[in-house]
C-alpha cells in the first residue's frame, strides 16, 4: 500500500488547517475565518481515502457548495457568498495538496476550468433587490 493510500481527506485536513495556523502571523484574524471554513468542510464532507480523490469527486466537493445548500441551523440555502468562501478555501486546499509532497496527490486534469460560481437562488435576486436603495428625483 503506498502512502496516498493511507491517507485520508479528513487527515489532509488537518495538515492544511496546521499549514493555516502556521501562516497566520500577518492576518490572524482572516485565518481564524479559513479554519472555520475548513471545519465545515470536515463536518459535511465524508472521509475518504485520499486515492478516491479523482476528478469525479473533486467536481462533487465543489458542485455540493455551489448548489448553496441548507445553511447549518437554518431552513434557508447559505448565501452566494458563503458558497463562494467555500469553494474558493476548497481551491486552495486542493492546489496545497498537489503541492505537499507527503501526499503524492495530483490535481485532476481540467481543474483550472472546474465550473466553480454558485447556482444562483430566487432568494439571492430578492437579498440583491431588497439592498439597493432607490433615489426618486424631485
Amino acid at each position: 500500500m503506498n502512502k496516498v493510500e493511507q491517507l485520508s481527506l479528513h487527515a489532509m485536513l488537518d495538515a492544511y488547517s496546521d499549514h493555516i495556523r502556521l501562516g497566520s502571523v500577518a492576518s490572524p484574524a482572516w485565518s481564524v475565518r479559513r479554519l472555520n471554513l475548513v471545519r465545515r468542510l470536515k463536518e459535511v464532507h465524508a472521509d475518504i481515502p485520499l486515492s478516491s480523490l479523482d476528478q469525479a469527486k473533486v467536481h462533487s466537493l465543489v458542485d455540493y457548495w455551489r448548489s448553496q445548500p441548507l445553511a447549518k441551523n437554518s431552513d434557508s440555502p447559505i448565501a452566494s457568498m458563503t458558497a463562494e468562501n467555500h469553494i474558493s478555501e476548497i481551491r486552495k486546499f486542493l492546489i496545497w495538496l498537489h503541492a505537499n509532497p507527503e501526499a503524492s496527490w495530483s490535481l485532476p486534469s481540467g481543474f483550472h476550468r472546474l465550473n466553480t460560481p454558485p447556482v444562483r437562488l430566487n432568494s439571492d435576486f430578492r437579498i440583491k433587490s431588497q439592498s439597493r436603495q432607490r433615489y426618486i428625483a424631485d
